[in-house]
């Protein structure tokens, strides 16, 4: 009898463990692109947790979701319509497995390649590693000089999210920039012999190895979940306002936006929170893709604005003119939660700003294909998405070396 009891609960766990490794499969595979009203997601929100969304246009709401979201969606009766989602083999680089984008290994060999061409002027430090132990790399970049005073700072970082390949270019392309253009360029030596940038190209290595090889739509890291589900969302895990409601972010482990157990939980955000307490900065700016906007805080509530909003707001136009001057790309910049059209909590954004009241900016970059998603930018697009950013970028660090918000 106990060994027929034995049986049946071990052939009832392989049930349970086949639904749940089914459900896995879904938000892996089989995804689709739909859209709905503004109002209609709204009424969705109230009785199920957010879908993965990609972007706001003509009062529609445009999501990637899987099929067990979409069977959620009938039930909740809510109209909606099927938009293009081409296979992934449409999204290959036009050479090898990422063309012009770089994989982890490839910007860790750009960075020591940096340190190692330029002692003078930068040097790579780990500040820690994933859940599948890889270094979570930072180039410092400043003159090194025989002052024993600490000179100020400037943060900047990419890819939290692993599909957003160019947010990983911006930065990796800037570090070199400085370094490259030093000897000859004035505004560079009165930067990097006043004050240090650090910058970590990829906040989310596990996530963005995962991405290239993978699945092209990977958005969280590489957390295994007791739910028998993949992956946090790093960019709701910091602690400020984490799990401030669920719809910024979601409880739910299968949820694109999953916030994890607990904030700073993961070790890719307690590496970039230890980092920023240790070091704090005048300012900061963390790279993503896509919607052309540069966000302000807050993200996590329309209720809101910040104490400083006006200067924040000042400051994000001043980069957005000076972004369009150099290919015409108007980048829109406000509160975070009214540009995107839904809030976002537990951002590093928030985090920053939260904590250090110092300017805190998410760059959303522009998509060159919104109907392929958006994530998928041609690497075209790279050295312009980099070129425009250039003087925003300048005109940012030198503020932040000259004023202050208080």
């Amino acid at each position: 009898m106990k060994t027929r009891k034995l049986f049946l609960i071990i052939i009832i766990s392989l049930a349970v463990s086949s639904i749940l490794i089914a459900e896995v499969r879904y938000d892996i595979k089989g995804n689709s692109i739909i859209s709905m009203t503004v109002e209609d997601y709204g009424i969705y929100l109230q009785d199920n947790p957010p879908l993965d969304r990609l972007y706001v246009k003509d009062g529609r709401i445009f999501l990637l979701v899987n099929p067990l979201e979409i069977q959620k969606v009938n039930e909740a009766a809510i109209t909606y319509e099927f938009n293009a989602l081409p296979p992934d083999r449409t999204f290959a680089p036009k050479s090898g497995i990422n063309g012009d984008y770089h994989t982890y290994r490839e910007t860790v060999d750009l960075l020591e390649e940096l340190e190692t061409q330029y002692p003078n002027l930068c040097r790579v430090e780990s500040i820690g590693q994933t859940i599948e132990g890889r270094e979570i790399y930072v180039i410092r970049i400043s003159l090194q000089d025989n002052t024993t005073e600490t000179k100020p700072s400037v943060f900047i970082c990419g890819c939290h999210h692993a599909r957003e390949w160019i947010s990983v270019e911006v930065p990796l392309l800037f570090a070199q920039y400085l370094v490259q253009n030093y000897s000859t360029n004035a505004e560079i030596q009165h930067i990097l012999q006043n004050a240090e940038i650090n910058i970590v190209p990829i906040v989310n290595p596990d996530g963005l190895e995962y991405s290239i090889r993978t699945y092209r739509f990977w958005r969280k890291n590489r957390r295994f979940t007791e739910y028998y589900s993949w992956g946090v969302d790093i960019n709701r895990n910091y602690t400020y306002q984490w799990g401030y409601d669920d719809v910024g972010s979601s409880p739910n482990p299968y949820s694109s936006v999953y916030r994890g157990i607990s904030g700073s939980s993961e070790p890719e955000t307690t590496a970039i929170i230890n980092f920023i307490t240790n070091n704090p900065p005048e300012g900061s700016i963390s790279y993503h893709n896509y919607s052309q906007v540069i966000l302000i805080p807050w993200g996590y509530t329309y209720e809101s604005t910040p104490p400083h909003y006006s200067t924040l707001k000042s400051i994000a136009r001043e980069m957005a003119t000076k972004m369009e001057m150099v290919n015409g790309t108007q980048y829109s910049f406000g509160n975070g939660s009214e540009e995107l059209g839904y809030t976002v909590n537990g951002s590093m954004e928030d985090w920053v700003y939260g904590v250090f009241k110092i300017p805190a900016f998410t760059i959303e970059l522009p998509p060159d294909n919104y109907l392929l998603g958006g994530f998928v930018t041609d690497e075209a697009a790279i050295q312009s998405a980099f070129t425009e950013n250039v003087p925003g970028l300048l005109y940012f660090i030198n503020w932040c070396l000259d004023y202050d918000l208080n």
